[in-house]
């Protein structure tokens, strides 16, 4: 999952390591904390696009986003080439209720929220829509 770290990206680590408030995200790299539950504490629903209507289960921790089913906890491969094969985004769900974190994977295409290009990371919400390639999706609780 990675990116380059000289030149920014996403990388995931143990522990989260701190950057300043502000640092431009586009010069650092963007740092995930590895973590990983079974418990589903949301879904993502495919609101356009290919697979539109389908739900995926998002789990405690860290959750890589892509279309490789080996590499990636939600798996995305309904026929959006666009999409990366490993790590496009990132959802993080931490805490009890989960607060969800969505981090640009730092690939090609990217990452949207609410229309507007991510850098690094934002908090999301379910009132939040999001965009990986030209697949549009959105947070459900369960």
């Amino acid at each position: 999952m990675g990116g380059d770290d000289k030149n920014g990206g996403t990388r995931v680590v143990p522990d989260v390591v701190p950057v300043p408030r502000d640092a431009d995200l586009d010069d650092v790299a963007t740092y995930i904390p590895e973590a990983a539950s079974d418990e589903i504490v949301a879904y993502l629903e495919i609101t356009e696009g290919a697979g539109k209507g389908v739900r995926l289960p998002i789990r405690g921790g860290t959750n890589a986003i892509g279309r490789e089913p080996d590499k990636n906890r939600v798996v995305l491969n309904f026929g959006d080439a666009s999409i990366s094969r490993e790590g496009h985004a990132v959802i993080t769900a931490q805490g009890s209720p989960a607060a969800f974190t969505l981090y640009d994977g730092g690939k090609t295409n990217p990452v949207t929220l609410n229309g507007v290009v991510l850098k690094g990371q934002a908090p999301l919400t379910p009132q939040d829509a999001f965009g990986i390639g030209a697949t549009h999706l959105r947070i459900i609780l369960p």
